[in-house]
């Protein structure tokens, strides 16, 4: 990958990280720095086509990202879309994810070395129907996880929401065992982990 593909896609990754912490939007390929640099060649040169060998960002999690607002937050006085729901939040971070595997491997492993810090993981039910007991036995499986860890936090509830907010600085390695941790979860479709941070060096 050269310098100026490389360039353009982590400035994608930072795109949708801002997205997720509630600090950006997504204007489709008019505010994404790959689109800019690959529209005029249809793509060809694009490392999400050379992923995908599709068109326009078919067959990635950017499709489902779309979909979701055109049918549960449509407005046709606008074509921005944010963070409106957890289910956004959701497919967000799965597009987030797909971007950062398109990174070179190197460049994979530097960021290995990051320090996430403000973490919080707040669980929320999907709908109506989902006991207190339900969401109780997924705070259980975090928090024994976290225990073993050894990672310190506050835990907080609420009357339909249970949170933990990380008090130590959290290697990378820790942060994907607590996502595995959230999906594995037998209880994953009906409980939505939203885990907040924001990344320093």
């Amino acid at each position: 990958m050269d310098k100026e593909t490389l360039e353009a896609l982590e400035k994608s990754i930072e795109k949708w990280e801002k997205i997720i912490a509630g600090k950006g939007e997504d204007r489709g390929r008019d505010d994404c720095a790959l689109c800019k640099l690959f529209r005029k060649e249809s793509c060809v040169g694009c490392p999400v086509y050379a992923k995908t060998e599709r068109l326009g960002c078919r067959g990635t999690p950017y499709v489902r990202w779309v979909n979701h607002h055109d049918y549960k937050h449509f407005d046709e006085s606008s074509e921005i879309y944010e963070i409106e729901c957890s289910e956004c939040k959701r497919l967000a971070q799965r597009e987030l994810e797909f971007l950062k595997s398109l990174l070179p491997e190197k460049h994979q492993k530097r960021k290995k070395e990051k320090v996430r810090k403000d973490i919080s993981i707040s669980l929320i039910p999907h709908s109506d129907d989902v006991s207190r007991s339900e969401v109780f036995e997924v705070k259980e499986k975090i928090q024994q996880s976290l225990d073993e860890l050894g990672v310190g936090y506050i835990f907080q509830e609420a009357t339909k929401e249970y949170k933990f907010v990380l008090k130590n600085d959290v290697r990378e390695t820790v942060f994907h065992h607590l996502l595995t941790t959230v999906r594995t979860s037998t209880l994953g479709r009906k409980v939505e982990a939203i885990i907040s941070h924001m990344d320093e060096e």
